[in-house]
């Protein structure tokens, strides 16, 4: 920094190095400070870094200097904490909206009627969502303790898990077409990969929200999964 400032300075960097006069207080985040010749801080001087500041020959700060220290390790782990979790992110994002597009795509058919259910009486499927997630892994756990109801237990066992991951595939759909109605303000609900990639991007984000994000994201799943159930059950009564 070379050119003289007439008020206050904010800066975060690597290495800072300043050079040149600044007419009021300086607040500084960095590994390394350095104040050159021509430094002259009529304010104060407030910085945190690694170690103190380089004060050349002709470097002055009129006002007071407060210095906090700055462990290298810990700005290093915050930053290799912040890439791996911006990378989970990324990942879960892309997983998800590879999933939702081939499952929503390939059954655009299925997707229209399951957000067009979810909609027509949400709080039935909520009611139903509910009582199949309860129910059916207790009901399961208990027919594994039984010899005879073994078999049927794992089957439960794998169908809850089944439900579950099937659901959280979907939801993104509904959510997509829910968001994307809302938007648009167009009278039918629309599946397509703009709105599943919206609907992705919704659910990844209120995943990142504590409590409000993450009480939709269970909600809208427990919809979704009350949906699934009985529009499997529609499809046997169908078949029978």
């Amino acid at each position: 920094m070379d050119s003289e400032v007439k008020g206050k300075v904010k800066i975060a960097g690597g290495e800072i190095y300043i050079n040149a006069p600044i007419k009021g207080d300086v607040d500084i985040r960095s590994a390394k400070l350095t104040l050159g010749p021509k430094a002259n801080i009529t304010g104060n001087l407030n910085y945190k870094a690694e170690k103190p500041a380089t004060l050349e020959a002709g470097a002055v700060v009129q006002g007071e200097t407060n210095y906090t220290e700055i462990k290298g390790r810990d700005v290093a782990k915050k930053n290799v904490t912040a890439g791996l979790f911006t990378l989970m992110f990324i990942a879960k994002f892309l997983s998800l909206l590879v999933v939702a597009l081939i499952i929503g795509l390939t059954f655009r058919r299925y997707s229209r009627e399951l957000v067009k259910t979810a909609t027509t009486n949400p709080l039935k499927e909520i009611g139903r969502g509910i009582v199949t997630l309860i129910v059916l892994p207790i009901l399961s756990i208990i027919l594994l303790i039984t010899i005879i109801g073994i078999p049927f237990g794992i089957i439960g066992i794998l169908s809850f898990i089944m439900l579950m991951v099937f659901a959280t595939i979907m939801t993104p759909v509904f959510l997509g077409a829910l968001v994307y109605k809302w938007i648009s303000r167009r009278p039918e609900y629309v599946i397509n990969w703009k709105t599943i990639l919206l609907g992705t991007l919704v659910y990844c984000v209120l995943g990142l929200i504590p409590l409000i994000g993450w009480l939709i994201i269970c909600i809208s799943m427990i919809i979704t999964a009350g949906v699934v159930v009985n529009l499997e059950w529609r499809i046997y009564k169908e078949w029978r």
